[in-house]
């Protein structure tokens, strides 16, 4: 009777060593990083069709090594690392990453270490040529100051604004969505000319005039993005000339459809809201738009909206960088404190997700 007992017990530990194997299977492959969670590129149609199946595991392993852990009961914590990484944030993550990667020092970014890392994310070399291409000049626009901790954010961060910017160029539609988000959603847009008020009353007539789901698609997100149809592109590409036209004319840098461009340089200068490198990139897009003879209304703000997409890129890319550090707690600007000066992911679920959508009308939307 013992040998059929036995037969028995070693047939269940080999199923159930089956099952293992299978959910061990099921886990890789569901665990494997997606576009969206390596942090440093964008989603999109640009992305090659096999791109995750490709990752080498330096890359997935460096992920997945940055992505937080939540323990039975316990707030989402990042594994046994210092203090700064517990909190979670998007800054902790991009520093992580391209701690993992080896691709910065403690002198900042080493360039010949992202390109090869670049090289090995995809087979298709147009694509990782593309994106070396990006992350030459996120490096060459770098700002110096920048310490090696803000440039690990800095430089991922930029190249995934430079991918997405640059995939949306690749259309019509979508590059008059880019333009329209560049206008009045980017730090050096024609928001930063004005001051608040003026800005906030042309707003609310463009949201007359083309609605209030255009509207909010202009105003909200990251400047690079929009939750509409592609095809209504022209129509928000309207709505945000309207809004920055009537702040011209009420800030007095434009007169019926002359625009004054020494107006327009005294107001980057005096401009408040805006850092001393992002008027250096406001005056080199006014002096192409000069060189380019630009002088009525709508001829400057279609040069200003593109020229001014690669430094829009590079000037969000600085200010995650800076705002990280500056704060000390890894949030990103503007971000309330949770109560008690505990970590943002502590509290029941009705806060955790309030919090998301934070997140989605922030920088990165």
């Amino acid at each position: 009777m013992a040998a059929p007992v036995g037969s028995a017990m070693l047939l269940s530990w080999m199923a159930l060593l089956g099952l293992l194997g299978t959910a061990t299977a099921f886990f890789r492959e569901f665990s494997k990083p997606t576009v969206t969670s390596l942090c440093f590129l964008d989603s999109n149609s640009c992305v090659p069709a096999n791109f995750t199946s490709e990752l080498p595991t330096t890359v997935t392993d460096a992920v997945s090594a940055c992505m937080p852990r939540r323990r039975f009961g316990r707030s989402p914590a990042w594994g046994r690392r210092s203090s700064a990484f517990r909190l979670g944030g998007k800054t902790d993550k991009l520093s992580c990453i391209a701690t993992q990667l080896n691709i910065t020092s403690d002198t900042g970014v080493d360039a010949a270490a992202l390109d090869t890392v670049i090289e090995s994310l995809s087979s298709n070399t147009t694509f990782t040529d593309q994106l070396k291409a990006s992350a030459d000049s996120c490096i060459a626009a770098m700002n110096t100051t920048l310490t090696a901790e803000q440039q690990r954010v800095y430089v991922l961060t930029c190249l995934k604004l430079s991918q997405k910017s640059d995939c949306k160029r690749q259309d019509e539609n979508t590059t008059l969505c880019l333009n329209a988000k560049t206008l009045v959603k980017c730090p050096l847009g024609i928001q930063s000319l004005v001051d608040l008020s003026t800005f906030f009353t042309c707003k609310m007539q463009a949201k007359a005039s083309i609605g209030i789901s255009m509207f909010t698609s202009i105003f909200s997100g990251d400047f690079s993005s929009s939750s509409i149809s592609d095809s209504l592109c022209p129509t928000l590409e309207e709505g945000a000339k309207a809004a920055a036209n009537c702040s011209l004319q009420a800030a007095g840098l434009a007169s019926g459809d002359t625009v004054d461009l020494t107006a327009v340089q005294t107001a980057i200068t005096a401009s408040a809201t805006t850092t001393d490198s992002e008027k250096a990139l406001q005056q080199t897009v006014l002096s192409t738009c000069q060189a380019n003879g630009v002088d009525t209304v709508d001829a400057f703000l279609d040069c200003w909206a593109t020229e001014s997409v690669d430094g829009c890129v590079t000037s969000i890319a600085e200010r995650l960088a800076t705002g990280s550090t500056s704060r000390g707690t890894g949030r990103m600007p503007g971000r309330r404190r949770s109560r008690g000066g505990r970590r943002r992911f502590s509290g029941g679920g009705r806060r955790r997700f309030s919090g998301s959508r934070r997140r989605r009308t922030g920088l990165f939307g």
